[in-house]
């Protein structure tokens, strides 16, 4: 299984937007592997930055990926349009611009906020910046509801 950032970027296209596409035939992999455990391995086992200290979801990879793509050419070089690396390469990379402070960090902060116990004059405009920026950059719902397709989706595939 030659595992690329542009595969797996189909492969979640095809979880969130609940497409018929095989995944395993899209990884080059047997049926007979449990297809759960496959995703699971690719999207968790090394890089996580889903949710927030009050857990929620803070970055979609599709839906960030103009800033992704953005920072990936900026910093390395790197037309993740026209170039295909490696899936381990990507998210080294990618875990690597998450450490620093750039435009995703500040969306993925922004969508992060939580309102302070206490407001008053001097954080009051502070809070109001804050909340309408969450608001602004809020993942959709499919997004949010990634694990519930991902089982739905495998179940389906796997009586194929």
């Amino acid at each position: 299984m030659e595992l690329t950032y542009k595969k797996v970027m189909h492969m979640i296209d095809i979880i969130q937007n609940k497409k018929k596409e095989s995944i395993h035939d899209l990884l080059n992999i047997p049926y007979s592997i449990n297809i759960n455990d496959v995703i699971e391995y690719i999207l968790k086992s090394r890089f996580k930055p889903t949710t927030s200290k009050n857990n929620e979801r803070i970055f979609d990879y599709l839906v960030d990926f103009d800033l992704i793509y953005a920072l990936f050419r900026k910093e390395y070089n790197i037309d993740l349009i026209k170039e295909d690396i490696g899936w381990w390469e990507f998210t080294a990379i990618l875990e690597e611009i998450l450490l620093s402070n750039n435009s995703l960090t500040k969306r993925m902060g922004y969508r992060g906020y939580k309102t302070p116990k206490t407001i008053d004059d001097s954080n009051r405009e502070q809070d109001k910046f804050y909340k309408n920026k969450k608001l602004q950059y809020k993942l959709e719902e499919k997004s949010d509801n990634v694990n519930k397709e991902l089982g739905r989706m495998f179940k389906s595939l796997e009586k194929r």
